[in-house]
């Protein structure tokens, strides 16, 4: 598989996700000969929807709520459809009360509540390692 960015998915979903595309394609009663056809078919398939979103992205510009650089960036560098999920995450992050709870040396350990909810996560930044850490584990640097 090409490098591909998969946020939060495991292994075993990745497997699962790729097994229920084959399953599209290929059936138990195919020989040897009708799987590879019918797997080539679903790989040219998955080729022509990601040329055609390529396409797609290269004739428009998505709409900007507001013209930041990191915006600008992910604009430039992938598809719309993941442009849309980071534009979400990013106002997520932006709409949450940010605390810091304590300072330990090069770490600063902070409180993110997002307006509205009761749970909170915990954020630890390292400046020494210049690394983040979250409690939800879904990012790390």
């Amino acid at each position: 598989m090409e490098e591909t960015f998969c946020a939060d998915m495991t292994m075993t979903q990745r497997s699962e996700t790729m097994n229920s595309v084959l399953k599209r394609y290929v059936s138990y009663k195919n020989d040897l000969f009708e799987f590879f056809n019918h797997f080539q078919r679903s790989l040219d398939d998955r080729r022509y929807a990601k040329s055609r979103a390529y396409f797609q992205d290269s004739q428009s510009t998505p709409a900007m709520m507001f013209p930041v650089e990191i915006l600008k960036h992910v604009v430039r560098v992938y598809t719309y459809e993941v442009f849309e999920q980071f534009k979400d995450q990013l106002c997520k992050g932006i709409d949450c009360k940010f605390e810091i709870v304590e300072e330990i040396g090069h770490q600063k350990m902070y409180r993110i509540t997002p307006f509205g909810k009761k749970f909170h996560r915990h954020i630890t930044y390292d400046s020494s390692k210049d690394s983040i850490s979250c409690s939800c584990k879904r990012f790390e640097s």
